[in-house]
């Protein structure tokens, strides 16, 4: 979410303010409109890199460009507009830095680098949790959840809340994840682990949201094979002098991804190629 307030040079609210955000990895564009206060809210919102204009009559033309929006971020972000023609236009570079002064809740984000890069036994991302303030991973062998623990602040490993883009990612029976995307179809995921929201009220441990990567504009992808076997693995101390026992793993995979482009298709009427209209109740046509 996005949010904050447009005010002109004497500090008096501008209302009826048309404010866009506009993605900058797929140009999508979100538009609001401040309230009688000067207030707006764009919600909800893609994660992503923003560029952020505002315009009214009798203003120059406001705009903030690099506003990064994380998993579960509320940012407040402020305009103060000049009089002005609105063909006109101020860039704001120099501001500080903006903070989550619209909630309380206490958590941190695990970016795709980190995903990437960092070595994962399995490839199963719950590891990272553990790199968080307040999160552990209990020591219990052959359990049947091994690779699925993880406690926070104190809490039993079935208080966590999973969720994937938003949508509850939960099993019945002893409250795990029962889906695990692979590290690279994850942009990022945030630990909340204190002073959760009311929409996360389900446990008492953290709240593990994950979003999953999308098309941009640009193509991107990547291909992985990961291999484990004994010839590269250290003895064990207490194996000295013995030959390492068997073990070999290999994981390969891939990912795509892209924009969406609609095929062309032949007008008769008109005897023209052009691109399909997709029309449905309550949506804009596209």
């Amino acid at each position: 979410m996005i949010t904050g307030q447009v005010l002109d040079g004497t500090g008096s609210a501008i209302p009826l303010a048309n404010v866009f955000l506009v993605h900058s990895g797929t140009n999508v564009r979100t538009a609001v409109s401040t309230n009688s206060e000067g207030l707006f809210v764009a919600t909800p919102m893609r994660i992503g890199t923003y560029t952020i204009s505002v315009e009214a009559r009798g203003f120059k033309k406001a705009v903030r460009e690099s506003v990064d929006l994380r998993v579960q971020d509320r940012l407040r972000i402020d305009f103060q507009m000049e009089v002005g023609n609105v063909t006109e236009s101020v860039d704001v570079t120099a501001e500080t830095p903006i903070l989550q002064s619209e909630t309380s809740s206490i958590g941190q984000v695990i970016a795709t680098k980190p995903l990437s890069e960092l070595p994962l036994n399995g490839r199963n991302f719950i590891q990272l949790i553990a790199l968080t303030p307040g999160a552990y991973i209990p020591q219990r062998n052959n359990s049947l959840y091994q690779d699925f623990l993880i406690g926070i602040n104190g809490n039993r490993i079935q208080n966590n809340n999973f969720l994937l883009d938003g949508i509850n990612n939960n099993t019945t029976d002893n409250n795990q994840a029962p889906i695990l995307p692979s590290p690279d179809a994850i942009a990022e995921f945030k630990v909340q682990s204190n002073l959760l929201p009311a929409e996360f009220g389900r446990s008492l441990g953290g709240a593990i949201n994950i979003s999953l990567r999308s098309g941009t504009n640009n193509f991107h992808g990547t291909l992985f094979h990961f291999l484990r076997n004994n010839r590269l693995d250290a003895n064990n101390f207490f194996n000295s002098g013995r030959v390492n026992p068997a073990f070999q793993q290999n994981q390969f995979g891939g990912a795509l991804g892209g924009p969406v482009v609609l095929p062309k298709v032949y007008n008769g009427r008109n005897r023209t190629f052009c691109s399909p209209t997709i029309r449905a109740r309550g949506f804009a046509k596209v």
